[in-house]
């Protein structure tokens, strides 16, 4: 499946109102901390984030109560991005998990990817070299503490 666009996630996007983009701005730190935290378990440096879809759509039309908080649910310090790092500090400790982990997200990317015709509450996948976190508009910040506990990424290798 080929990528959707991304949309940039930062404080100069004026498709966000300003306390959105001011959430985005005291989030920025914990990005790069999860960031940070991936690269040191997978060995590899300079990993990214990005939103694949309309963000700012998105974040209007699904977000309801949610809707100032995008960068803390994103990749603040209980957030998709943090759980992700998580997930894969867990599952790194295993060489051959992070061989083949690195070898098969060769963009070194993280994106978070809304659907509105799924249903759980996540799907992690590998595409095109990419570690995407699919996410049903319905179930938007529901039991996002499972992605670190998610038992199956070896199935994905």
């Amino acid at each position: 499946m080929a990528p959707n666009p991304s949309t940039p996630i930062t404080t100069d996007n004026k498709a966000f109102s300003l306390s959105h983009r001011k959430n985005i701005r005291d989030n920025e730190k914990f990005k790069a901390e999860h960031l940070a935290k991936i690269a040191t378990a997978t060995g590899v440096p300079d990993w990214d984030f990005e939103f694949q879809g309309d963000a700012a759509k998105f974040n209007e039309e699904i977000c309801g109560d949610y809707k100032d908080r995008f960068g803390e649910i994103l990749f603040g310090q209980n957030s998709y991005l943090s759980n992700v790092a998580d997930l894969l500090e867990r599952c790194m400790k295993d060489d051959m998990t992070k061989e083949a982990f690195v070898d098969a997200v060769k963009a070194k990317k993280v994106a978070f990817r809304p659907d509105q015709g799924s249903d759980g509450y996540f799907r992690l996948s590998i595409e095109d070299g990419i570690f995407v976190v699919t996410v049903p508009a319905s179930n938007f910040w529901a039991n996002i503490g499972d992605i670190s506990y998610y038992k199956d990424l070896d199935k994905m290798l």
